[in-house]
C-alpha cells in the first residue's frame, strides 16, 4: 500500500531560529507510516506581510506555497499561526480569482497544525495503536505546563490536542495546569514590535503563572511564544523552553530555548 505523501512546511522561524524542530517534526510524521517531504524551494506563507497592511506581496508568496505543497496528500505546519495562515487566510487572500481561491481552498482542506495531524489528522485516526506508540516514553521527566498560542486556540480551535499528545508522551504526573491557560503570551509577531512594554509585560506574566505553578519547562506548539518568552525570561537555569515537537519525538537533544 502505498504512503501517503505528506509535505512539510518548516516556516521561517524554524528554518532561521530553531532546525530542531523540522527535524523532530519530520520523525514524528515519519513514524506515522507517511513519505514525507520538504520542498527546498519553501519560502516564507506570506502572514507579516498580510497582517501589516500588505496583501499583494502576500499574494504572490501564496501562489507560490500553493504550487509548491498543492500535489501532496497533506501539508503539515509546526505552527499554528502558519497553518492558520494556509488554511484561513489564503482562500479569502485569493477569493476574487476562482481558479486560485479554488487551489488555496484545496490545500486549506489538507493542510494541519503539526499536533492536529498526529491525533486528528485520517491517518492518526486508522492507526489509533501505532500513534499510541509513537508519542510515549519520551524521556522528559520535568514539570511541564503547555501554552496555548493564540492562532491555535482561536484561529484553528486546537485546545486538547496537545496535552492529550503531552499526556501520553510525558505522564499525567509530569503534566501541570496554568492557571490562566487561555492566556496570550504577548508575542503576536510584529505586535511585539510596535507594542514591546505590553507585550513584554504579557509574556512575564506567563512565565510567572508557569513558575508559580511548580513548572520545570513551558512547551507550546508555536516557535514564536516560546523565543518571545525566552527573551523576557529571566529564570534561564530553571525555566526551560521546548517547541513539542521535541518533546513528542522522544529524548530532547540540545539546549532549551533561550
Amino acid at each position: 500500500m502505498e504512503q501517503p505523501k505528506v509535505g512539510l512546511f518548516i516556516t521561517c522561524l524554524v528554518n532561521s531560529m530553531r532546525p530542531s524542530v523540522g527535524f523532530a517534526s519530520f520523525k514524528l510524521i515519519q513514524e506515522m507510516g507517511c513519505d514525507v517531504e520538504v520542498p527546498l524551494s519553501q519560502t516564507c506563507c506570506g502572514q507579516p506581510g498580510y497582517n501589516n497592511g500588505l496583501p499583494d506581496s502576500s499574494r504572490d508568496l501564496a501562489k507560490q506555497l500553493i504550487q509548491q505543497f498543492e500535489a501532496f496528500d497533506y501539508v503539515v505546519c509546526p505552527s499554528g499561526s502558519c497553518a492558520g495562515m494556509l488554511k484561513n487566510h489564503y482562500p479569502k487572500l485569493l477569493s476574487e480569482d476562482k481558479s486560485w481561491f479554488s487551489r488555496a481552498s484545496n490545500l486549506a482542506a489538507k493542510t494541519y497544525e503539526l499536533t492536529q495531524f498526529l491525533l486528528n489528522s485520517p491517518i492518526a485516526k486508522s492507526q489509533t495503536q501505532h500513534s499510541s506508540r509513537v508519542f510515549s516514553q519520551s524521556g522528559v521527566e520535568k514539570k511541564t505546563v503547555h501554552h496555548h498560542s493564540c492562532s491555535c486556540l482561536r484561529e484553528l480551535g486546537i485546545k486538547d490536542t496537545p496535552e492529550t499528545l503531552l499526556r501520553n508522551s510525558i505522564g499525567n504526573e509530569n503534566l501541570i495546569n496554568l492557571s490562566n491557560p487561555e492566556s496570550c503570551c504577548g508575542f503576536g509577531g510584529t505586535f511585539a514590535v510596535k507594542f514591546s512594554d505590553i507585550s513584554k509585560h504579557l509574556g512575564r506574566e506567563k512565565l510567572v503563572d508557569a513558575k508559580n505553578a511548580g513548572a520545570q519547562c513551558i512547551t507550546s506548539s508555536d516557535l514564536g511564544c516560546l523565543l518571545h518568552l525566552a527573551r523576557v525570561n529571566d529564570e534561564k537555569d530553571h525555566l526551560e523552553l521546548r517547541h513539542i515537537s521535541e518533546i513528542l519525538c522522544g529524548q530532547p537533544q540540545g539546549a532549551p530555548i533561550k
